[in-house]
Order: C-alpha cells, then sequence, then structure tokens
C-alpha cells in the first residue's frame, strides 16, 4: 500500500524536506504531494530588494522537485482535519481534499496582522512577493525629499532601510524600533551598523514604539507626528492560523510543538518545520527563532527522521546549528557577525564589501541547498549539542562587555 506524504507550504523548508525525501525514498512505495499557493519560489531573504526594483528572478516550484517523485499542487490550504488525516485546497473557487498518512506542516510566517496598531493597513509589508512588487511601485512614485518609514529594527528592517536609503539617497529614509538598536551584536558589529546608517543618512529612531499610522505620518506614542509618505512595516511576524484552529499542541502564538525530530508532540503522524514550528533552537536553549537559517536544518532534521522512521532505522535527533548572523547592508556593504554553533555571538565580525559578498553567497547557497537537499548530510557537532569552550569563552566575553 502506498504511503501518502503531504507538505503544505513550498517555501525554504517544505521544498528541503520535499528535496529530501524524493531523494530518499522509493516512489515506489510512498507518494508525495508538495502543495503551495504560489506556483513560484519565493526568495524571502532577496525581498527587499525585490521592494526597491531590483529584478530577482523567480524559480518555477514544479521545476525545484524532480516531477517523477513529487506531486505539485497549487492551492491555498482552507481546512486542515487532523482526526480524519485531511486537508482541504483550493484552487480558483473549488475546493478539492487530499488525504495523508503523514503530514509535514511547513506554511511558514508572515508579518504581525494589521491590528497591532490602528491604521497598520496603511502599511506596507515585505513578507511575500506580492507586497514586495507593491512596494516597490509606490517608491517609484515618490518625489525627491519625502519621508520613508521603516518600522522594526530586525534584521530584516536594517536590510530594508540600507537598501532603500543607498538605492533612493533622495528620499530621507527613517527606522524605528521600540527598543534598543541591535543589542544582540557586540560591539564591533553594532558600531559597523551605526555608521553605515550614518553614511546613507538614515535617522534612527530607537526606544520608540509607533502608536498609529496614518497614509501621510507616523505617530508615536510619545505623541510625535512623523511624516511618512511610505510606512514599511517589518516588526514581528505571525504563523499562519490554521495549526491553532486544530487539536494539535501549539504555544500561544500558534506555532506547532515539536520534539528533537521535528514530530508533533500530540500527533505523531505531523511533522512541523520552519517558522510554523516551536522546536529547540540551538543548543537547545530556547526556541528557534524564525529565520531561513533555521527553517532548512529542521526541514532536514525532520525529512531524514521520517525516511528513517519509514526505513526501519535508527532514530536520531541532531541539533541545530549556526554559525553566524549575516546582514546585507545595501549591495556594497553588509555585516557578517560570528556565532558559536549555539547562536550566542562573538566579538569576530567581518563588515564591508567581503561581508556583502559572503551575504550573496549565502543567499545563492540558500537556494541551491533547498534544490539539493536530498544528497546533504546533516552532521552532528559536539560543540552544537552542549556548548563547548569556545561557546562558554564567547559567553563570557558578552557578559564582561555588558
Amino acid at each position: 500500500m502506498t504511503h501518502r506524504i503531504v507538505i503544505l507550504g513550498a517555501g525554504y523548508a517544505g521544498v528541503t524536506a520535499a528535496n529530501r525525501l524524493a531523494g530518499r525514498l522509493d516512489p515506489a512505495g510512498y507518494h508525495l504531494t508538495l502543495v503551495n499557493g504560489d506556483e513560484r519560489f519565493v526568495e524571502r531573504v532577496r525581498l527587499h530588494q525585490v521592494a526597491v526594483g531590483q529584478d530577482i528572478p523567480r524559480l518555477l516550484i514544479r521545476d525545484m522537485v524532480p516531477e517523477t517523485a513529487v506531486e505539485f499542487r497549487p492551492g491555498f490550504v482552507t481546512e486542515l482535519d487532523v482526526e480524519r488525516q485531511r486537508v482541504t485546497v483550493e484552487k480558483d473557487g473549488q475546493p478539492e481534499d487530499i488525504d495523508y498518512d503523514t503530514l509535514i506542516y511547513a506554511l511558514g510566517s508572515t508579518a504581525d496582522g494589521p491590528e497591532v496598531v490602528p491604521g497598520q493597513s496603511h502599511t506596507f509589508t515585505i513578507n511575500h512577493h506580492a507586497g514586495a512588487v507593491e512596494l516597490s511601485s509606490f517608491l517609484d512614485s515618490l518625489d525627491s525629499g519625502e519621508h520613508a518609514t521603516v518600522v522594526g529594527a530586525g534584521m530584516t528592517g536594517i536590510e530594508m532601510a540600507t537598501e532603500l536609503a543607498e538605492s533612493r539617497p533622495d528620499l530621507r529614509t527613517r527606522l524605528i524600533d521600540r527598543g534598543e538598536f541591535a543589542p544582540e551584536y557586540p560591539a564591533k558589529g553594532r558600531n559597523h551598523l551605526l555608521r553605515v546608517f550614518d553614511r546613507l543618512n538614515i535617522d534612527l529612531v530607537d526606544h520608540t514604539a509607533v502608536a498609529e499610522v496614518t497614509k501621510e505620518s507616523v505617530l508615536t506614542d510619545a505623541g510625535h507626528d512623523l511624516a511618512s509618505a511610505a510606512t514599511i512595516w517589518t516588526s514581528g511576524f505571525s504563523v499562519h492560523p490554521l495549526a491553532a484552529a486544530t487539536p494539535l499542541t501549539t504555544t500561544s502564538v500558534g506555532r506547532i510543538v515539536v520534539d528533537g525530530q521535528m514530530r508533533s508532540v500530540s500527533h505523531p503522524n505531523v511533522f512541523a518545520i520552519g517558522d510554523a514550528a516551536s522546536a529547540d533552537g540551538p543548543g537547545r536553549q530556547s526556541e528557534a527563532r524564525m529565520a531561513c537559517g533555521t527553517a532548512t536544518p529542521m526541514a532536514m532534521i525532520g525529512a531524514s527522521s521520517l525516511v528513517k522512521e519509514l526505513t526501519g532505522q535508527r532514530q536520531w535527533a541532531p541539533p541545530i546549528k549556526l554559525y553566524a548572523r549575516c546582514i546585507s547592508l545595501g549591495r556594497s556593504d553588509g555585516l557578517f557577525q560570528t556565532s558559536t554553533f549555539d547562536d550566542v555571538p562573538k566579538r569576530m565580525a567581518i563588515t564591508g564589501r567581503f561581508a556583502a559578498r559572503q551575504k550573496e553567497l549565502i543567499c545563492k547557497g540558500a537556494l541551491w541547498n533547498v534544490q539539493r537537499s536530498g544528497f546533504l548530510t546533516y552532521r552532528r557537532t559536539p560543540s552544537a549539542a552542549k556548548g563547548g569552550r569556545r561557546t562558554r569563552l564567547a559567553r563570557r566575553a558578552n557578559a564582561a562587555e555588558r
């Protein structure tokens, strides 16, 4: 009897899992179905480039997976019944049920909803391709000297602000964040970010929360009314509400709680990977953050765990490993902040053009890995599992700096 595996979502995690399963399972005994609303792959790590008008080619998802091993079904998931093991997919207004034996949930995340602050519907987001294209078109209509405001100083916000300031120096770019700017980066990395902001004439407004957004301005919690012809919201992410509406065990924000093999703790025939999953982060010390850098290893671990289960091999649950955070600061500058495998920043940071080239290689490598994940090996690393000497020294150094 054919074992039916359905993968919901074809982002970095979903396509990685599909290719890994296709490369390691005999198609005679398994049927893989990949479901996604968009027929083209979205490189989310490049959407800030799309937003300023750069031409980023988009691959067809069906061309990224082997057609003889993976059935690609375009459509939006509207319902999930984990008791009957069935998903409902809608395309062109027509619903269709798909039954499964094993489900891999990889629906990812989106920007925080429009109810976060009053008037947020007036903002742009770059969490999906259509939003980035819409923003690009609107930015083209702005006159020299007008203000553009980016809300949120995470990696996405920093990349958006610097890309915009570099490509449109005639605009007055502003970045607002409710907390301290880049507190997670050691002195060298943070100081470089500040120098780049100064060079690009980006107005940094930290320790300031946005209370309301209008079409022409941003109102802060301190009562300041800041002119803003374009407001770009990058503050926070939310997951698809589908999982929280089911009996699956989820966190307060709707992420599916999984074990070390990316298997749901409440429903063993459901795996969750990427932003939609609440898994142990690097070093198993906290929840894995939402990022391409965690989505891909989660997909590899989850798919490998399923393969081992279906083929009767010994199970193991390797930790997620990271080694750096890399930020593009326009096309000619960047920050490559090194870290231990369990995501503790180290003092060493690479900046400038070399860091920008590293970021470009990472983006290209991420796309390459997604398409060839069936042949890659995810290895154990002692320091990733329990923190080695470098980890302890980095923590000690960071504590001393504070």
